[in-house]
């Protein structure tokens, strides 16, 4: 059960955006690329002993999370706290697959877990490099930024898209 502390569900993890705006880049790193993912070990692990009464509360949590996190997203100026509010309704759209229980929805759950590893993390890196060059977080001048490091915008917009969950993609 103390795995389920790192599972970030919307209402019970409103200070994760917090902590990623608060920690230095590769503490968000570690956080949204490993710590994260024993939260879902967590949840795998007790899934077995929940009932249909509750898997109606966590399907009602999951959509929760996922709208009012988009919510969050769309209001945010800062680019880590952005980061960070998306990861937590990509890990929403996890809880809603994990929720299901069947063997495919567990399947789904954990392609959808590797693909939130690897996406958060080279976010984060990326918002990490911006900050390190330009000393602003704020998502008005990542523009600018990113058109004088072309590569770095077009990996960046390539990672945003598939944790956005585009078709070639693990997210998809």
């Amino acid at each position: 059960l103390r795995f389920i502390i790192k599972f970030p569900i919307y209402f019970l993890h409103l200070w994760l955006p917090k902590a990623h705006v608060e920690a230095p880049t590769t503490a968000s790193i570690l956080l949204a690329g490993l710590l994260l993912k024993l939260g879902t070990a967590g949840f795998l692990r007790i899934l077995g002993s929940l009932n249909f009464i509750h898997t109606n509360t966590w399907v009602l949590i999951a959509f929760l999370g996922i709208i009012l996190g988009s919510f969050c997203c769309v209001f945010q100026r800062d680019s880590k706290s952005l980061a960070a509010y998306s990861s937590v309704t990509h890990i929403s759209f996890l809880l809603l697959a994990l929720v299901f229980i069947s063997i495919r929805g567990k399947i789904r759950s954990l392609i959808l877990i590797l693909a939130h590893g690897y996406t958060s993390t080279l976010i984060f890196y990326y918002i990490g490099e911006f900050y390190h060059t330009s000393g602003r977080r704020i998502i008005y001048f990542i523009n600018r930024f990113f058109r004088s490091r072309i590569i770095i915008g077009i990996l960046f917009s390539l990672t945003f898209l598939s944790n956005s969950g585009v078709p070639p993609s693990l997210s998809f």
